[in-house]
């Protein structure tokens, strides 16, 4: 156990995991309080609820997509890096409060979620190509 919580490969994935669920937590909190600025806040609110429950229902189908996916790091790789450059996006038009604004936020915010969906997924189905050895694959018995 000691020597699975040394392995560098692994601290790296549950340090990313960690940030990346704590930044997805406090941009709902910061997006629903975004919501309740607007002169209907029910109805963006609902907007925004809607909007963060469906990528968890996409869930099978990017799981799905993930185990077909070829070369899953350069795929993982890929998406943090779109899903960044959408988050830069979000960053230079949140501070307009018009509601086409708002709506575009909920979008770049979904493509993201529903990304982020994929990439766990290629993570926990394997993060590694199959022709190398990697230190998330289990070693076989004669210590490959």
């Amino acid at each position: 156990m000691l020597q699975l919580l040394r392995n560098r490969t692994l601290q790296t994935i549950l340090s990313a995991n960690f940030f990346t669920t704590l930044g997805v937590s406090l941009f709902n909190i910061i997006l629903l309080t975004y919501a309740k600025g607007f002169s209907n806040p029910h109805w963006f609110v609902s907007v925004v609820s809607v909007a963060t429950v469906v990528p968890y229902v996409f869930g099978g189908l990017t799981g799905r997509f993930a185990d077909q996916t070829q070369k899953k790091t350069n795929w993982l790789i890929s998406t943090k890096l779109v899903q960044a450059g959408l988050y830069l996006i979000l960053a230079r038009i949140i501070n307009q409060e018009t509601a086409w604004v708002f709506y575009i936020v909920v979008v770049i915010n979904f493509v993201s979620d529903v990304l982020g969906r994929y990439g766990g997924n290629l993570q926990s189905t394997d993060n590694c190509d199959s022709s190398a050895h990697c230190a998330c694959q289990p070693a076989t018995s004669d210590g490959r």
